[in-house]
C-alpha cells in the first residue's frame, strides 16, 4: 500500500470504530476507551485509506451512464440471436465496470 493513499485517523474516529466493531464491551470498558486519548498516549499512528475522488470529467459522464446502460440491456436480445448466449462476457463489458467504479456506483 502506498503511503500517499493513506491519511491519519484522529482519536474520535478511532474510538467510534472500536466501539462499533467490538460488540462484547461492557459499559465500563466503553467508558475507559472514550477517556483515553490514543494519539497522545501511544507511539502508534493509525491510518486509513483516503477516499478516492474521481476526476471532474468522469463525474460529468454520469449523465450518459443510464443511456449506455439502457443500450446494453436493450442489445441483449440481439446478442442472443447472434451468439446463442443471454448475457455478455466480462471481458466485453470490462470498460463498463471500470467506468462505474470510477463514478463510485
Amino acid at each position: 500500500m502506498k503511503i500517499y493513499n493513506l491519511k491519519e485517523v484522529y482519536n474520535r474516529e478511532f474510538v467510534d470504530w472500536l466501539l462499533n466493531n467490538i460488540p462484547e464491551l461492557n459499559t465500563y470498558q466503553k467508558q475507559k476507551i472514550r477517556d483515553i486519548n490514543y494519539n497522545q498516549d501511544s507511539d502508534f499512528y493509525i491510518f486509513k485509506k483516503k477516499d478516492k475522488t474521481s476526476n471532474v470529467f468522469y463525474r460529468l459522464t454520469i449523465l450518459f451512464f443510464p443511456i449506455v446502460y439502457l443500450l446494453i440491456v436493450l442489445s441483449l436480445p440481439i446478442n442472443f440471436i447472434f451468439s446463442g448466449r443471454w448475457g455478455y462476457k466480462y471481458e466485453k463489458l470490462e470498460w463498463f465496470s471500470k467506468w462505474s467504479r470510477k463514478l463510485n456506483l
